[in-house]
């Protein structure tokens, strides 16, 4: 089972992919709270360095906050 983990709670973006317990990959930004436009490219830098695809994750999980409203929607 493929996990992919985001979050954009605080002043840090970041990704982890995870599969049958065990990290593929990790990335993370620290360009301050433009989580609305870097989010979504570091989930696919991420999913590309790991080569899999999209369709692979199995699971998405996401942390709930406390964080900025563009950050977590």
């Amino acid at each position: 089972m493929i996990s992919l983990a985001l979050d954009a709670s605080g002043r840090v973006s970041g990704v982890c992919l995870v599969k049958d317990g065990q990290i593929l990959g990790e990335m993370d930004l620290q360009i301050g709270l433009t989580h609305s436009e870097t989010l979504l490219p570091l989930c696919i830098s991420l999913l590309e360095h790991c080569k899999v695809s999209l369709e692979e994750v199995d699971q998405i999980f996401l942390c709930k906050g406390p964080g900025s409203f563009t950050g977590l929607r």
